[in-house]
């Protein structure tokens, strides 16, 4: 997401992905339900940032470094990540027809487990309250040290595919001009990571 370089996969990308892999081009209610469910996950990161950083004045270091780690709030961020409870919302959702509540659950797993496969020590415990497990993927989407250029890579190249993908879906010349700034952004911040990267000391 934008509040932290190695908090998770940014919440917009989360957004096109899901649309583009999960949406319908005629399906408007189905593509508002994942790409809510693409960004809800991050929701408590923000609540996060907001209460830490300008309520409790926490630096930068210190928000990302320790606080980030708080029990409290981790339990909140793998609560929002937890495939047994979700799945469990999603079976509910499934039973009683509440078509539009399951394709925002699917969407919900879809961002946990992009997460899942491009975290590596800052990841979530995906079966939360059930196990503290946490999977340490060998490829991080943002730390040099685990693969970083590769797993930004991997997501720079999902954010064009899916904004590619949502182009072809529309002429609304305000929902293209969306989709090509999404993906020209995306360039811009993944070539500024890469220079970042291959530069420093």
């Amino acid at each position: 997401m934008l509040l932290g370089r190695k908090r998770a996969l940014h919440t917009p990308s989360h957004v096109l992905i899901n649309l583009a892999v999960l949406g319908h081009r005629k399906q408007w209610a189905r593509n508002w339900a994942v790409g809510v469910g693409g960004a809800l996950p991050d929701a408590p990161i923000f609540l996060f940032f907001l209460v830490e950083r300008f309520v409790r004045g926490a630096s930068g270091r210190e928000l990302w470094g320790a606080r980030y780690f708080d029990p409290a709030w981790q339990a909140l961020f793998d609560l929002f990540h937890s495939f047994p409870i979700w799945g469990a919302l999603g079976w509910v959702a499934w039973r009683l027809r509440w078509r539009r509540i399951a394709w925002l659950v699917v969407g919900v797993l879809f961002h946990s487990f992009l997460d899942l496969l491009l975290h590596h020590d800052d990841g979530h415990r995906h079966l939360f309250p059930f196990s503290d497990w946490r999977f340490l993927s060998p490829v991080s989407y943002w730390d040099p040290a685990h693969w970083g250029l590769i797993g930004s890579g991997i997501e720079w190249a999902l954010v064009v595919a899916a904004g590619w993908r949502l182009w072809s879906w529309t002429d609304r010349r305000w929902l293209r001009g969306i989709c090509a700034a999404c993906a020209g952004l995306f360039s811009v911040f993944y070539l500024g990571y890469c220079v970042f990267t291959l530069t420093r000391p």
